[in-house]
Formats: structure tokens, C-alpha cells, sequence
């Protein structure tokens, strides 16, 4: 190719100049460590969230209580029926 041998790195035909390459190898660094530190921060928040002790709702457990009421009556009615 005839018309390469005047292009330069640093020309405008060449795609990336060295500077910008230089920029992009200083900011390599900080890339990783923001998404090293988004991801810790998920991982926490995900441990946390499993680990989490609910706090003690009468409501939830009046409802828990009458559905195993019920589950109580439905089994007496299907052994009525079966015997």
C-alpha cells in the first residue's frame, strides 16, 4: 500500500493517537475499582438482605393461625368422608 507509508500514529487516520491510548490505561485502574466496589457493595447488600431477622407482624401470624385452622378442619372433613 502506497499511501500508508506517510501515516504517522499520531495522525488522524490512524484511529486511536498514543495519548488517548495513554488515557485510557490511566483509567483502567479506576474502572476495575468501581466495579469491584459496586459489586462488593451487591454482595453485601445481598447477604444482608437474606440474613435479616423479620420483626414479629400479630397480623401475619392471626392469618398463619387460621389458615392452619383450616387445614385442620379440611383434613377432619376428609377423614369424615373416607370413614
Amino acid at each position: 500500500m502506497q499511501g500508508d507509508a506517510g501515516r504517522t500514529p499520531e495522525s488522524p487516520r490512524c484511529g486511536t493517537t498514543e495519548k488517548s491510548r495513554v488515557d485510557f490505561r490511566r483509567a483502567y485502574p479506576w474502572m476495575w475499582t468501581v466495579a469491584f466496589l459496586v459489586s462488593a457493595f451487591g454482595a453485601y447488600w445481598l447477604v444482608r438482605s437474606l440474613l435479616e431477622e423479620t420483626s414479629e407482624n400479630p397480623t401475619r401470624d392471626r392469618i398463619r393461625a387460621l389458615i392452619d385452622e383450616a387445614d385442620q378442619l379440611l383434613k377432619t372433613l376428609d377423614e369424615q368422608r373416607r370413614g
